[in-house]
């Protein structure tokens, strides 16, 4: 079946389910993904330092990597770069933490100027984000300190007009993600749970790292997600960025067997290029998906979509 048909056909199969079983069809619209997965790390040992959480930005050409490096008492955040987003540069250190531990990088790129947000660790209970501003990401100078215990962590952050949007998850009570606004970067109003962790086996009792893109007017989010020890990413669809409908864990990520923690995404020319960190090996993986379009309905996952024939569509030859 030619491609433009089987998208056809599927979005006239969404209207008649979601009509068949009152569902709307004006809720966030999915995108249909296929994965396919790098075996081999990009980032990390072999290829340069060992890394941890990562952040991927592009500017212009080229592609900029911020990350840890992968272990306690290491209070480093570096910094790499790459032309396509798989061969990657000796990563640098370009900014360090006041405490000896840091936890997950996060760059958001407005107005000319880069945003970091780190965690800062000193010993079991001195929690902390430390907020810094750069104008090329590479010389940093620290802005603040964010005290609040709850934004250490796991963080997705994006730009708005008034100022940030970000989504997190607490360090000491997991209990989903919570939503956040702030004008200044460092100062922030914390709207509670937005994405509520899974309960009695779900796919997503266990939650990790994420990112959130905004995409045509909404917001999609991977996560890092699983029962048990090992999370693999899984899909969220949002019109606003507060309610959330889940889709569940993606396919194609086998080739990687450990547990995935953290997650950055891209998202150009219908292509989404995901990078994230498999915790047994410190390092950092690629992974590439073509985007479909397709109207998506509350409660209509893609567990739906796989019984349509949709969840992994065919490559554009």
């Amino acid at each position: 079946m030619p491609h433009n048909r089987l998208i056809i056909w599927g979005w006239m199969s969404i209207c008649f389910v979601a009509t068949a079983f009152n569902m709307p069809i004006n809720a966030a619209p999915l995108l249909l993904q296929d994965w396919s997965v790098n075996p081999h790390p990009v980032i990390g040992p072999g290829t340069n330092s060992p890394a941890a959480g990562v952040t991927v930005l592009k500017t212009g050409g080229l592609f900029q990597a911020w990350h840890d490096n992968a272990g306690a008492g290491m209070n480093k955040v570096m910094r790499t770069t790459s032309t396509d987003g798989v061969t990657w540069s000796e990563s640098q250190v370009v900014y360090t933490p006041m405490n000896p531990e840091d936890s997950n990088p996060e760059v958001v790129l407005k107005n000319g100027t880069y945003h970091l947000w780190v965690g800062a660790r000193g010993g079991t209970t001195s929690l902390a984000t430390e907020y810094a501003t750069s104008s090329d990401g590479i010389t940093w100078t620290k802005q603040g300190q964010i005290t609040t215990d709850n934004f250490f962590q796991f963080r997705s952050v994006l730009a708005t007009s008034t100022g940030f949007e970000a989504w997190y998850r607490p360090r000491d009570s997991v209990d989903g993600y919570h939503y956040a606004t702030s004008t200044d970067g460092l100062n922030w109003l914390d709207e509670g749970v937005v994405l509520p962790v899974g309960v009695g086996g779900e796919f997503d009792e266990n939650i990790a790292g994420l990112d959130v893109l905004k995409i045509g007017g909404s917001y999609h989010m991977w996560y890092s997600a699983g029962v048990g020890g090992t999370n693999k990413p899984a899909y969220a669809t949002s019109s606003d960025g507060v309610n959330w409908t889940k889709h569940g864990i993606l396919d194609g990520f086998g080739a990687v067997s450990g547990n995935i923690s953290s997650i950055s995404v891209l998202h150009e020319n219908n292509e989404l290029q995901m990078w994230f960190h498999e915790d047994n090996t410190a390092s950092v993986f690629h992974a590439t998906s073509p985007v479909v379009p397709s109207p998506a309905a509350a409660g209509l996952g893609l567990p739906l979509l796989g019984l349509l024939g949709l969840t992994r569509p065919r490559r554009l030859r």
